[in-house]
C-alpha cells in the first residue's frame, strides 16, 4: 500500500483527483491533502508519505520550494517519488529533470494520466524496497555485490517473489530466461555467474553465520535453491 501527499490549492480539484484514484486502484492510498507549501513540508519531514502528488502554483510559495526542501535535506525517500502537475509550463521545464521528479504532467490533465504515473511510481518504489531487503539478507551471507552472480542471485529472487510461487522447481527454464534477456546474457552465463557468486560466499561466510541463518545445528552448505527460499521466507515477514 503506497501512501500519497497531494498538495493541491484547488479543493474541487485535489477531490476529483483523490476519489478517482481511490476508486481504480486499491493499492494507492490517499494519506493527506496540503493546500499550501508550508502543510505539505511540515507532512514531508516526517517521511510518512512514499509519493507527493504537487502542484507548483501554490498561495503561499511554489510548490519548487517543496522539491529544494527534500533536496536540500537529502531525504532520498522521495527520489524519483514527486510526481507534478501544473499548467506552469516554464517551471515544469526548470525541475524536469531533478532527480526527486518522476514526471510532469500539463494542466489541464486527464484523470488517467495521473492514475498510470502515479501506478508508475509505486512499482519503482515497491521494487526498490523489496531488493533492498533482499540485498540485506545477501550481505548477512557475506556475498560479494562485486560479483556479477551475486546482483543476478538477487534479480532472480526477486523475480519469484513477484510471481508468489514457491513450487518453482528449474531455475534454468523458469526464472533464469528473465534475467538473460534483460541483461542481454546467455542462461549459462547467468547460472554460471550465480554458482561462482555462491562458492565464493561459502569460503567468505564464517560456518557459525551460516548455521545461525539456515538453522543448522550442524555445518552444512546449503544448496542454492535453499538460499533462495530461505531468503524469500526472511523477507516475506
Amino acid at each position: 500500500m503506497q501512501k500519497v501527499l497531494v498538495v493541491e490549492d484547488n479543493i474541487m480539484q485535489c477531490k476529483q483527483i483523490v476519489n478517482y484514484i481511490s476508486k481504480v486502484n486499491e493499492n494507492i492510498k490517499l494519506y493527506n491533502m496540503a493546500y499550501t507549501c508550508k502543510e505539505a513540508i511540515d507532512i514531508v519531514k516526517k517521511q510518512i508519505v512514499d509519493v507527493i502528488l504537487l502542484d507548483l502554483n501554490l498561495p503561499d510559495k511554489s510548490g519548487i520550494e517543496l522539491i529544494k526542501f527534500v533536496e536540500k535535506n537529502n531525504i532520498i525517500k522521495y527520489i524519483n517519488s514527486v510526481l507534478v502537475i501544473s499548467g506552469e509550463y516554464t517551471m515544469i521545464e526548470d525541475i524536469r529533470n531533478n532527480p526527486y521528479v518522476y514526471s510532469c504532467i500539463y494542466k489541464p490533465y486527464i484523470l488517467e494520466d495521473i492514475k498510470n504515473k502515479l501506478e508508475d511510481i509505486t512499482n519503482c518504489v515497491n521494487k526498490e524496497r523489496i531488493m533492498k531487503k533482499i540485498n540485506n539478507e545477501l550481505e548477512q551471507l557475506h556475498y560479494n555485490f562485486s560479483y556479477n552472480g551475486t546482483r543476478y542471485l538477487a534479480e532472480t529472487i526477486f523475480e519469484i517473489y513477484c510471481t508468489d510461487n514457491y513450487l518453482i522447481d528449474n531455475l534454468k527454464k523458469d526464472i533464469y530466461p528473465v534475467i538473460a534477456k534483460k541483461h542481454c546474457k546467455s542462461i549459462n552465463t547467468i547460472c554460471g555467474n550465480i554458482k561462482q557468486a555462491t562458492k565464493w560466499m561459502y569460503l567468505d561466510c564464517e560456518e557459525s553465520i551460516i548455521n545461525e541463518y539456515f538453522n543448522n545445528e550442524y555445518f552444512i552448505k546449503p544448496k542454492l535453491k535453499e538460499i533462495i527460499f530461505t531468503v524469500l521466507n526472511k523477507i516475506k515477514h
